[in-house]
């Protein structure tokens, strides 16, 4: 592989997948035709829009992407229903024994769903290197 191209697919694969390209003859033609996506813009998109699963979308994981879309709205609601729940408890206005319980069950739901669609930002970022070594590959067998 030439130095020019591994600085090219340096945007687009770590440096481990890299390495094991260096002894590949890559064709340019075939290389810069490819359809590679940028890791660092599905992290960009993921860490502003991840609770919409716009990285998923990108990815091009449509059912991965709805289904984060579905708990980024829950999560919505949830923040929304743990906000009115302290601030009707907060007031004294106490209808059930189980208040703090209902809201603290609530804010662990809440925590919960965001960290799972924030740590799948960082999935998202290797699983598109991955994706895109894999179509390198395919083109290098291709040629062979």
């Amino acid at each position: 592989m030439k130095e020019y191209q591994a600085l090219y697919l340096k945007t687009y694969l770590n440096t481990k997948q890299i390495l094991s390209l260096e002894d590949k003859n890559l064709n340019n033609n075939a290389l810069f035709m490819l359809n590679l996506k940028s890791p660092k813009m599905a992290l960009i998109l993921g860490i502003f829009l991840g609770s919409f699963g716009v990285d998923r979308f990108y990815k091009g994981n449509i059912l991965l992407g709805i289904i984060r879309l579905l708990g980024g709205v829950i999560s919505y609601f949830l923040f929304i229903a743990f906000q009115g729940l302290a601030m009707l408890f907060g007031r004294g206005v106490e209808s059930n024994e189980n208040a703090d319980l209902i809201v603290l069950s609530c804010l662990a739901l809440w925590v919960l769903i965001n960290f799972f669609i924030y740590f799948d930002v960082f999935l998202v970022y290797r699983g598109i290197k991955n994706d895109n070594f894999q179509k390198i590959l395919s083109v290098i067998k291709d040629e062979n």
